[in-house]
Formats: structure tokens, C-alpha cells, sequence
């Protein structure tokens, strides 16, 4: 993480303002042990470059290992969703911040969705 700081800085001549991570991976049962670690570790980065107070940060868990399926259409007549479509109520843990997004469009059988949970968030975005 110093590095990439140290190589930002040097090629946009300033540190970063906001930074999202996204970690891929992880499941869902090794968040706490893996995720959680690499956050300190990120925030002990930022802090021994002089940015706690001034970099935001955003940790999000990518899984692409899941159950959901997403359809689009009529009841009658179900398709695949466009890639792009983003999913972040209803289906989504009422309890966590989380979306799923549609990345590809598949061409022979069922899209299966991407999960995002963010983790950590000092941005203060919206799920908008």
C-alpha cells in the first residue's frame, strides 16, 4: 500500500483524496480473519504516510461465488438481465451494505451476478 501511495503521488503529484479497494477472494466465513486485518493494515499505511485524517478509504468484498440468480422480462417470458444492471434492494441483506452487479452479458445460459459488500467505508457514498 506505500508503494501504490508513493506511485500515486508521483505520477498525479498529489496523495489520493479517496481510495476504494476492492478485495477479491474472501468468503463470507473469512472476512472477520482476512478482511478485517488487511483494513488495519491499510489504515496503518495511510497513517504512516502522513494521510489518516485526509484519504477516505472504501473496502468492499467482491464475491463472485454465489446462489442468486437475476432475471429480467415478463413472468412469461424471463431473460437474462443487461449487463450493467445493479441490483441493491430487496434480494440484497437488509443488514449490510451490499449490491450485486450484472457484469457480462451471457450469451448461453444464466448470468450469475457479482456481490459487493462494503466492509469499511470513511467515503460516506451512498448506495445511489
Amino acid at each position: 500500500m506505500v508503494k501504490a501511495l508513493e506511485a500515486f503521488k508521483r505520477q498525479n503529484g498529489a496523495s489520493p483524496s479517496k481510495i476504494i479497494f476492492y478485495r477479491d477472494g474472501v468468503g463470507e466465513g473469512q472476512v472477520q480473519g482476512i478482511c478485517v486485518p488487511e483494513i488495519e493494515q491499510i489504515k496503518a499505511a495511510l497513517a504512516g504516510a502522513g494521510l489518516a485524517e485526509s484519504c477516505k478509504l472504501m473496502y468492499i468484498n467482491t464475491c463472485k461465488r454465489v446462489n442468486t440468480r437475476i432475471f429480467a422480462g415478463d413472468a412469461n417470458r424471463f431473460q437474462n438481465p443487461q449487463a450493467g444492471t445493479v441490483i441493491d434492494s430487496v434480494v440484497t441483506d437488509k443488514d449490510t451494505y451490499e449490491f450485486y452487479l450484472v457484469s457480462v452479458a451471457a450469451r448461453q445460459g444464466m448470468t450469475t451476478p457479482t456481490r459487493f459488500t462494503v466492509i469499511y467505508d470513511t467515503i460516506g457514498a451512498s448506495p445511489d
